[in-house]
């Protein structure tokens, strides 16, 4: 197996010199006197711009929102917030910004451990870019909620200043911790309401207490709320029982029928009107809470040996096309003796020769591609393998399914589907990953082919523009389990 790649991070004292030096370069006085440069553009005319890259049956959903208030407004309006930004000062730090830090995407929500929790709750257009972008936008929001509620210039002011000392003394926290301790920080219940309590006990005047009660109260109740918004509260919502089988729902609801096919994957099929339609399926799995299975490192099976149904899995594949790799392949592990021995000096060997890259993913990728580009995405890390196998006389089939971060470390980029592979040795089949090249915990198949063509996540006969998709796999305390 593959020594993981260790990555060597500056400590907080080198931290804190880099940004001693950024505030030499840029002082925070800088950032002062903002006014329009004499070449801005019409902000109107980006949000158009941007209507044009979206799905023109949600734009006057969008535009409606947006007329609410300055407020609702300004939460729609990053795009024109970043082009006015773009000519400020930097100090050259450039972080992953959390792409719409604003007052109101900062919330209650429970855990599913049943802990509420307060954090950023949106994560959706996370992009890299100067830290200065997030702290103004951060603090913009404050300074126009509090105009928008009808706050004195004066206390308008200060509830910006305290926003933005805030977020300087948690960013000074953070800078003395390590990488998992930032990930788990949060503000729990318990700290929500002390706060609360000591804020409450420093009011004067009967009017200030009473809304201090008042702001309490409809904190209780947004808590109250807030427990019950989980990864499981949609179940009923987002899914519906057919025939005693929980089975997708469509918005707006639509005939469906399911079919198996030629690998026995069971198959929805629709037809889709024009407009937007949503499809949502959410599901508990029983796991065993055990690591994927390690193959016994037996002699290989002879070809005359293997069963009719797996010899498919012997043959090149529109992704695996392994008739141009075989010289490689056998020149490479033909030496290798045993079947598990083989099969995971293949997977060493795409572990190390792929680098994971979302930016690189490309639908048209094989795995010869992929020997020659060394980067890909998980289905490409599969396919690779599965070809070496295949010119190994190792029967290998592709696996797409859900794969959350159970007994690893949380891996900060968005959920996705999934994909490994499997290879049969020793009379079954046994899972194997090149991605990760380490056993996991809680894979859950989706359906099982020769290769990604086989087992797409959907198909369209004509023309569909995919709007957006989210996938979600968490584990589920055992007080939740039905």
């Amino acid at each position: 197996m593959a020594e993981p790649t260790k990555v060597v991070h500056p400590s907080p004292a080198d931290r804190r010199a880099r940004g001693k030096a950024a505030r030499g370069a840029v002082s925070p006085s800088a950032h002062a006197g903002w006014k329009p440069a004499d070449d801005r553009p019409d902000p109107v005319a980006l949000l158009e711009e941007q209507n044009l890259r979206r799905e023109p049956d949600l734009v006057p959903v969008r535009h409606g929102r947006m007329m609410v208030s300055p407020f609702t407004f300004y939460r729609g309006a990053a795009r024109i917030m970043t082009a006015d930004l773009k000519d400020t000062p930097r100090a050259g730090l450039t972080v992953q910004l959390c792409g719409d830090a604003h007052l109101s995407n900062f919330g209650a929500f429970a855990s599913p451990e049943r802990q509420l929790l307060f954090d950023l709750n949106d994560f959706d257009e996370t992009l890299p870019g100067p830290f200065e972008y997030d702290v103004a936008r951060l603090a913009a929001s404050f300074t126009i909620a509090a105009r928008n509620n009808g706050f004195s210039k004066a206390d308008a002011r200060e509830v910006t200043r305290t926003s933005v000392s805030a977020y300087r003394t948690a960013m000074a926290e953070f800078a003395a911790m390590n990488t998992m301790d930032i990930w788990y920080a949060h503000l729990s219940e318990d700290e929500m309401f002390k706060a609360m309590k000591t804020a409450e006990g420093a009011l004067k005047g009967k009017a200030q207490k009473k809304a201090g009660r008042q702001s309490a109260e409809r904190a209780r109740q947004i808590a109250a709320k807030a427990r019950t918004r989980d990864s499981m509260n949609a179940l009923e919502k987002m899914t519906t029982t057919v025939g005693g089988r929980t089975r997708i729902v469509s918005d707006p609801p639509l005939p469906m029928r399911d079919y198996l096919d030629l690998f026995g994957n069971r198959v929805t099929r629709v037809e889709v009107p024009p407009g937007l339609v949503t499809f949502s399926n959410r599901f508990l799995i029983h796991d065993s809470g055990q690591l994927d299975e390690t193959p016994p490192d037996t002699e290989l099976t002879p070809i005359a040996g293997l069963p009719d149904e797996t010899l498919l899995f012997l043959a090149s594949s529109r992704y695996c096309d392994s008739d141009k790799l075989a010289d490689f392949a056998w020149s490479t592990f033909g030496a290798i003796a045993g079947g598990y021995r083989r099969v995971q000096a293949i997977c060493d060997f795409v572990h190390s020769k792929i680098r994971f890259s979302y930016p690189d993913a490309r639908s048209t990728r094989c795995a010869s591609d992929s020997m020659q580009e060394g980067v890909g995405v998980c289905r490409d890390f599969a396919h690779l393998a599965i070809a070496l196998c295949r010119c190994m006389n190792i029967p290998a089939r592709y696996c797409t399914g859900y794969l959350g971060d159970i007994g690893v470390p949380i891996d900060i980029n968005p959920m996705d589907f999934s994909g490994w592979f499997e290879v049969f040795l020793d009379g079954r089949w046994y899972t194997m990953d090149a991605r990760h090249n380490h056993p996991r915990i809680g894979r859950i198949v989706i359906g099982r082919g020769r290769d990604a063509a086989d087992v797409p996540i959907s198909t369209a006969f004509g023309v569909a523009k995919l709007v957006r998709f989210e996938v979600t796999t968490d584990e589920v305390a055992a007080g939740r389990v039905p």
